[in-house]
């Protein structure tokens, strides 16, 4: 039993229609897996992204801690230097108050010495008088 050319005719266009879905369903296949990798590489790119950001993130944190850093630095140093004023004040202060003892000290031992010069003067004549013969 053979086939006529017409029966053969539709069983090879069928055949050839089953081949030529079959293709079209391996380019779907092929599509899905293009798209799947476009897909795969946007998460990708979003992932670096998300990276990038990280780091920038990074860096703003350490920049913003250093510059804390800086300005506590500042303020001690601030601190310090004010510190140091006072105390070269008081040492002056302390200096001069020293030296105004040291004065008025030695303004005093000048005034016990001319008192006592005076004393010694004013009781010596009043001796010698008295030493003298009386009438």
């Amino acid at each position: 039993m053979g086939l006529t050319k017409h029966e053969f005719e539709i069983q090879k266009e069928t055949i050839e229609q089953s081949i030529r879905q079959t293709d079209i369903s391996i380019l779907e296949v092929k599509q899905q897996i293009k798209e799947q990798n476009l897909e795969a590489a946007n998460w990708d790119l979003e992932t670096a992204k998300e990276g990038v950001r990280k780091s920038k993130l990074g860096y703003e944190s350490a920049k913003v801690g250093n510059d804390i850093s800086e300005q506590k630095l500042t303020q001690l140093e601030d601190q310090l230097a004010y510190e140091k004023a006072m105390v070269y004040l008081n040492k002056q202060s302390l200096l001069v108050q020293g030296k105004s003892a040291l004065l008025s000290l030695q303004q005093a031992q000048t005034e016990l010495e001319n008192n006592s010069q005076l004393f010694e003067l004013k009781y010596r004549a009043t001796a010698s008088l008295e030493s003298l013969p009386m009438e």
